[in-house]
């Protein structure tokens, strides 16, 4: 079968090693949901050079993706914090043969688009400099639209990413991949939920799916611990543990980023790598810069969630109840 017997294909939304991202509109012959339907379709390669552990990695995603965010009667419903999963199978597209997975379309700003757009894009063409105070509160992004996030919105914000990642670790699932990127704003109902369960995995034993040793994630969101420990030599119980509090780690960098503007300046991705490793592995905590005007309790949380000794880190449900206090 090919894309376009069921798809209109309206633009690229993302690239990479492993294939694309496309936004498409269903045509009447796709039946999973109705027509003139926004979808995401990610379109991963196959062919020859695709190995066994690509082929276990797309079927565990869409394993994970069914069981908690996918309608029925292939899941008990969409959840409001994760991408919904609508389908999958085998697809030709421009000549070549994809593995195709459908979820709904966001439309909306990445975590990575408002940081980004907030700090670097908006310049007074006449004067080249910036055109307003990144702290105000005032968010003017590329669509014209001019949103303002008061206290209790970034609150509220925050708590459903917390909550969502409490569902995921309750169901014995860990992302193993939360970054700016992966999390979305949506323009139309305010919503924000987590995308991307190519790197999830299951920390239950009797799993086909469970997770193994292999290090997976963006090198400025990487946990101390994923830079330090040998997997293979510890047991599986103690991975699955350290997978979740690396998961905290990640979602407090996204916070970081999220209040304050920018990623903390010793992770800047203008760094190497090993630079990046250097300074998350080494003793010293992470550099909060100044200038976050809200509630500093909400700092002291995020400073909870970058812990590097991960035994002292607050876990998912520790970071819940902090949130839920300070909303008191």
């Amino acid at each position: 079968m090919n894309f376009d017997d069921f798809f209109e294909e309206e633009e690229l939304l993302g690239k990479g090693t492993y294939g694309i991202v496309i936004k498409g509109t269903t045509k009447s012959s796709y039946t999973k949901v109705p027509p003139g339907f926004d979808v995401a379709v990610k379109l991963i390669k196959l062919g020859r050079l695709v190995d066994i552990d690509t082929i276990k990695d797309i079927k565990r995603e869409i394993d994970i993706l069914k069981k908690v965010s996918s309608p029925p009667p292939t899941g008990t419903g969409c959840n409001p914090g994760i991408v919904c999963y609508y389908d999958s199978f085998v697809v030709n597209y421009e000549g070549k043969k994809y593995f195709a997975i459908i979820t709904e379309f966001i439309d909306g700003y990445t975590i990575e688009d408002l940081t980004k757009s907030l700090v670097y894009k908006f310049i007074d063409p006449t004067t080249g400099k910036q055109m307003f105070d990144k702290y105000t509160g005032e968010y003017i992004y590329d669509y014209n639209i001019t949103l303002k996030f008061n206290d209790r919105e970034i609150l509220n914000f925050l708590k459903g990413l917390v909550r969502t990642l409490r569902l995921l670790h309750y169901n014995d699932i860990v992302h193993r991949d939360i970054k700016s990127a992966n999390i979305i704003f949506s323009k139309v109902n305010s919503t924000i939920k987590y995308i991307d369960f190519g790197f999830a995995c299951f920390t239950n034993l009797g799993s086909v799916y469970a997770c193994d040793e292999r290090v997976s994630g963006t090198p400025p969101y990487l946990a101390p611990e994923l830079w330090t420990t040998n997997l293979s030599k510890i047991s599986k119980k103690d991975m699955f543990n350290l997978y979740k509090k690396a998961d905290v780690w990640s979602l407090g960098i996204v916070f970081y980023e999220f209040l304050l503007g920018t990623l903390p300046p010793e992770i800047a991705e203008s760094l190497t790598i090993s630079e990046i490793k250097q300074a998350v592995i080494n003793p010293n905590p992470l550099i909060f810069i100044p200038g976050f005007e809200g509630d500093t309790k909400l700092i002291e949380i995020v400073k909870k969630m970058l812990v590097k000794n991960s035994k002292l880190r607050s876990d998912i449900n520790t970071v819940y109840l902090d949130l839920e206090n300070l909303s008191k």
